[in-house]
């Protein structure tokens, strides 16, 4: 996703500023930190949106550090597709995941856990 679809997208969602694109390319192009955007779709709009540094740590491996992310849209879905950007960590290598979601007032409904599948599409 073009860092400009990203950051309306997040902005949309009510995500940090921290998990935008245009901090993540800063910290890349000023500091050389490695990170990446992955964000999960239902019916071609974000739910779930992750950008991730990649830390290494010596004799752990690779880490994860999510700063005040991710953002997920309230609904009954979110503890499966929190589960489920895990399991792709996970399979990328990834020892460990350190996350301080950012969560905006709503009420109380920004996360509702469940055991149910998710319809989303990882990107």
């Amino acid at each position: 996703m073009p860092s400009a679809d990203w950051d309306r997208a997040l902005a949309d969602l009510g995500g940090h500023p921290l998990q935008s694109a245009l901090w993540g390319d800063a910290r890349a192009r000023i500091d050389g930190i490695e990170n990446h955007r992955w964000a999960a779709l239902l019916d071609g709009r974000p739910v779930l949106m992750a950008r991730f540094e990649v830390r290494r740590v010596l004799r752990l491996g690779r880490v994860a550090w999510l700063p005040r992310g991710p953002t997920m849209a309230a609904g009954e879905v979110s503890g499966v597709l929190y589960d489920e950007f895990l399991d792709r960590l996970r399979q990328q290598g990834y020892m460990l995941s350190i996350d301080d979601a950012y969560r905006q007032a709503c009420g109380g409904a920004c996360c509702f856990y469940t055991n149910r599948q998710s319809n989303c599409q990882f990107v």
